[in-house]
């Protein structure tokens, strides 16, 4: 028997209800479903828009030369703005890769579907 995955949000549930009755999930049904994880009228996860200023940080980030590593600034700026888009802060060590990974994974859904 496979493992369940966590429901992360309303695309997750609503995934699971689709599932249920036989449709299969195509790619726009994938991003459809992370976008609905992201910024509902009910979100599972307390979700607000990046403001402005949060955009062009992120958007600078995205932009800069070296993708395969960020220094200890750029670290705490993500950590910062993934506090103010999601209302979570977490503490990750320096070391833990995957785990700004996910939180820049998730930045930039939000800014993707904001843009």
């Amino acid at each position: 028997m496979g493992r369940n995955k966590k429901i992360r949000g309303a695309g997750d549930a609503i995934g699971k209800v689709t599932q249920a009755i036989g449709i299969e999930e195509c790619e726009g049904c994938s991003k459809r479903k992370d976008i609905l994880n992201l910024v509902t009228m009910f979100p599972f996860k307390k979700v607000t828009k990046m403001t402005n200023e949060d955009k062009e940080i992120f958007k600078a980030f995205l932009e800069r030369e070296n993708q395969k590593t960020i220094t200890l600034d750029e670290a705490k700026t993500i950590l910062d703005l993934y506090a103010n888009s999601f209302h979570k802060r977490i503490e990750p060590c320096n070391t833990c890769g995957g785990v700004y990974a996910s939180i820049i994974k998730q930045l930039t859904k939000l800014y993707n579907y904001e843009n």
